[in-house]
């Protein structure tokens, strides 16, 4: 996997808040020119625009409520997260989910997210933290389990 530094970080932030765009039917759309100008490359802007453009409407529903609150326990997770240390660059679940896109990691993205959704996101952290540094970071910072 790719090095990931703050520049891509940033770019998957900006990408988040200036060109994803949830629809009122609970879908996603890209705006390719926006995330162009971001920074990313055409590839990476059309497997971003592919992989939000198909998520269930369920799961654009549960990321945009996520957004509105940020919550932190066992009955309630939702996709913002409070960092556990307030030093660390911490992301949201959102922009997890546009880095590892943006590095040809829709796969584990559209799963980690299936499992977030499903089973919480302790369990997914425990699941994916083996395999994907990224995702073990993310968990890490935020206080999740890992093992």
């Amino acid at each position: 996997m790719q090095n990931v530094d703050e520049k891509d970080m940033e770019k998957s932030k900006k990408f988040v808040e200036e060109a994803l765009k949830t629809n009122e039917n609970f879908t996603y759309s890209v705006d390719r020119q926006k995330a162009i100008q971001i920074g990313f490359a055409v590839d990476q802007v059309t497997n971003m625009a592919m992989f939000y453009e198909n998520l269930p409407t369920e799961q654009v529903k549960f990321l945009e409520e996520g957004k509105q609150v940020a919550v932190k326990g066992d009955n309630q997770i939702k996709p913002m997260f409070v960092p556990a240390l307030p030093w660390v660059v911490y992301i949201s679940l959102q922009e997890l989910i546009a880095l590892l896109t943006a590095l040809g990691l829709a796969g584990v993205a559209q799963q980690f997210l299936k499992d977030v959704y499903t089973h919480g996101i302790k369990q997914a952290c425990k699941k994916f933290s083996k395999k994907h540094k990224k995702i073990k970071d993310f968990c890490k910072n935020n206080g999740y389990p890992t093992k």
